[in-house]
């Protein structure tokens, strides 16, 4: 089973933060985009397939900061797998993301909410 990660908005349907991010992932063809459904028909959640945690995992947390600077989010919550929790500012720069995806790897990243 390829590794996935969940990802949550409070503001966002998973249909809507799915169509958001498409576009910043779509040049990454080892991320694909789902929503599952958990027991309750109304009970969904959007899921990231990445086939590749290296560049992957850097794609999508990217994409990520991006739709949450356009919602106006002021940060990102990466959750690991132990449920330690690291916040990234929405507006962090390029050239700092990089530092927050070696991060997201050591946390064996689970979970994404905007």
């Amino acid at each position: 089973m390829e590794p996935y990660i969940t990802l949550n908005s409070k503001d966002l349907s998973p249909e809507a933060l799915r169509d958001l991010l498409a576009p910043e992932v779509a040049q990454v063809t080892h991320i694909h985009l789902e929503i599952r459904r958990f027991r309750l028909p109304e009970t969904a959640v959007l899921i990231a397939i990445v086939g590749s945690i290296g560049t992957g995992l850097g794609a999508l947390i990217t994409g990520v900061l991006k739709v949450a600077a356009q919602k106006g989010a002021s940060t990102v919550v990466l959750q690991g797998r132990s449920g330690r929790k690291v916040e990234v500012p929405a507006n962090t720069p390029l050239d700092k993301i990089g530092e927050y995806v070696q991060l997201a790897k050591q946390l064996d990243v689970e979970r994404i909410e905007l």
